[in-house]
């Protein structure tokens, strides 16, 4: 096996190397360079031995470091980057004091121009780096003392209270570790800004629902809004725009809030927002033609399609043809085809009570007669009746739901729900309840079906009900010709919020 270098060798090698570039007065940058690949090929060697080496480095490195300094603000990034590099590894661990003071001088340089060009924050984030670097650097101390309270105003005065706060909670931390007494006025009127800020804003949370991978599988476009910016309408004057990725502190208040997705769309919510805080919910993404639904009592919130599932979006996924209208609503498909197709749109069929609270509101509320209110609806306008063929998904605009706009969830066809049954009525005959008796014999009273609500077992379904249950839905449940009047309209969960 081949013996590594030996560290005694790579010294002498290195200070024969330092002698040229001396002599010459250049080549230093490829001197460091060959002086990092000597290093790296010691890492395996006992630090006893590779310290010649390292004394040999840092003396090369100290030297680079103050040639560029004597170069002026040219030199002054490599300098900075070579003394903070000896700051932290120098061999000598008493000398890295000294580079720390020499970087927080370089530093404090910086600090001196940038307050002369008049960008007051820049200035002092330096002047804290370099008092980081060396405690009790007065001329650090100084600017931070000078400028602290400045830029936090001016800070508070453009919206951007987390790094006011930041910069001002700074500036009493440094004020009170230099020997500032309490009760001074430099520091009363720090604290009396930092006070007012948390006193009259507070800090907005992003709430979002739905896993973005999730629904970037939905077919067809997507609204994504997990780089969303919000807009925010409410008291006093305009409040800037902030990211949703990034939330900050806000004014208190109520706000309307409008979020526009990154490729389309918008979401449009409320906030109130106290000194404790406010969360705004933001869903991640909207897929076209769906719309939100809130939770409510112990369902979740999720997504569910605005409209039935037309023949023309059917097709594109590859499903048999069942209509020659491409807007109608796609009529005549089983349980099987519908779950299937469901599931390639990146979707499912919904549950009876996603369904119910799509077209009437929240469970246990005070819900209206049909979706569209307690008033018995007109065929043609509120919903389809008396039609040969399923009609257009978007028809009867009139009747859609007042909690989520949905259409046609009254007539039109009949929708799959995920148990396999029925539910919403058809085109054919939109009788929206009836009065089932039970059969001879029976020992169950008779019983007011709602069409809307009840929802009407398929024949399989109904088959594989126990023999009891199947006695009682006898004569409430699906026929051949409910069976061609069959569509769908899908959801996507949204899960539980995420903070």
């Amino acid at each position: 096996m081949l013996a590594g270098p030996d560290p005694a060798l790579e010294a002498r090698r290195l200070d024969d190397h330092v002698f040229f570039v001396t002599k010459l007065k250049r080549g230093w940058e490829p001197l460091l360079a060959d002086m990092d690949r000597t290093l790296a090929t010691l890492e395996a060697e006992p630090p006893e031995r590779v310290r010649p080496v390292r004394l040999t480095v840092d003396a090369a490195r100290e030297t680079v470091g103050a040639t560029n300094l004597a170069r002026g603000e040219a030199g002054e990034a490599r300098a900075l980057e070579l003394f903070d590099l000896l700051a932290r590894t120098a061999a000598e661990e008493a000398k890295r004091p000294a580079f720390h003071k020499s970087c927080a001088e370089i530093l404090m340089t910086r600090a001196d121009r940038a307050e002369k060009a008049g960008k007051d924050g820049e200035a002092f984030d330096l002047a804290r780096s370099a008092l980081a670097r060396v405690k009790g650097f007065e001329r650090a101390f100084d600017m931070i003392a000078r400028l602290g309270l400045k830029v936090g105003v001016a800070l508070k005065a453009e919206e951007e209270y987390d790094v006011a706060l930041d910069k001002l909670t700074g500036t009493l931390e440094t004020l009170r570790e230099n020997g500032v007494a309490a009760g001074s006025p430099s520091l009363s009127k720090v604290q009396a800004v930092i006070d007012d800020i948390k006193a009259t804003t507070g800090p907005l949370a992003i709430v979002w629902l739905g896993d973005p991978r999730t629904l970037a599988n939905v077919k067809g476009p997507v609204a994504d809004f997990t780089r969303a910016t919000l807009s925010f309408a409410g008291p006093g004057k305009p409040m800037p725009k902030i990211a949703a990725d990034k939330p900050r502190r806000i004014r208190a208040g109520t706000w309307q809030v409008t979020s526009a997705g990154t490729n389309g769309g918008t979401q449009t919510g409320q906030v109130s927002v106290t000194a404790a805080g406010g969360e705004f919910t933001q869903i991640t993404a909207i897929p076209e033609g769906m719309v939100f639904i809130p939770a409510a009592g112990v369902n979740d919130a999720f997504l569910i399609d605005r409209t039935e599932v037309s023949n023309a979006q059917w097709t594109s996924l590859g499903g048999r043809s069942h209509g020659s209208n491409p807007r109608a609503a796609v009529a005549g498909v089983s349980l099987e085809e519908a779950k299937s197709w469901a599931a390639q749109s990146g979707k499912r069929l919904p549950t009876l009570e996603q369904w119910t609270h799509a077209a009437f509101g929240a469970p246990n509320a005070v819900s209206p007669k049909y979706p569209w209110g307690n008033e018995d609806g007109s065929p043609g306008t509120h919903f389809a009746d008396l039609a040969d063929d399923a009609q257009d998904v978007t028809n009867c605009e009139a009747g859609a739901s007042r909690s989520s706009r949905c259409v046609n969830m009254a007539g039109n066809v009949w929708e799959w729900l995920e148990t396999g049954w029925l539910i919403g009525g058809s085109y054919k005959n939109a009788k929206f309840s009836r009065e089932v008796n039970p059969p001879d014999g029976a020992t169950f009273q008779p019983w007011h079906a709602d069409f809307l609500r009840n929802p009407l077992p398929a024949p399989n379904v109904y088959e594989a009900l126990a023999p009891q249950e199947r006695e009682h839905y006898r004569n409430y449940r699906a026929s051949e010709s409910t069976m061609q009047q069959v569509g769908l309209r899908c959801v996507v969960p949204l899960g539980k919020p995420r903070r």
